[in-house]
């Protein structure tokens, strides 16, 4: 899905994909100034199984409990990887490619 609806990532000379354990996928984007530290976004995009017996309350509820939200997902932020796509995938058609830091996106796909 990612190769085709980002095909300017995809197909950018200056951006390098690096297959990870044949799951996770790291994106290395050349900037124009080589002497500068570069940066790492990082995201995830798979679900994990539930293990319920691990569970004080319904993983699939959204509980609130002495004020805090219990469930999947609660803290997850798979949009963090979409956003960066498509502000890349933008950047590259407005722009033209003046990026001057190199940076990494690391998509991750599996358990830490």
């Amino acid at each position: 899905m990612l190769f085709k609806e980002f095909p300017l990532i995809h197909n950018c000379s200056f951006i390098q994909l690096e297959m990870v354990n044949q799951l996770s996928m790291l994106y290395t984007i050349h900037g124009m100034n080589k002497q500068l530290k570069p940066y790492l976004l990082i995201g995830h995009l798979d679900v994990v199984p539930v293990e319920q017996q691990n569970w004080e309350v319904d993983p699939f509820e959204g509980q609130i409990k002495d004020e805090f939200i219990y469930g999947r997902g609660t803290l997850d932020a798979k949009h963090i990887v979409m956003v960066i796509y498509i502000r890349n995938s933008n950047f590259l058609r407005i722009n033209n490619y003046h990026l001057i830091n190199n940076y990494h996106l690391f998509k991750i796909k599996g358990n830490f």
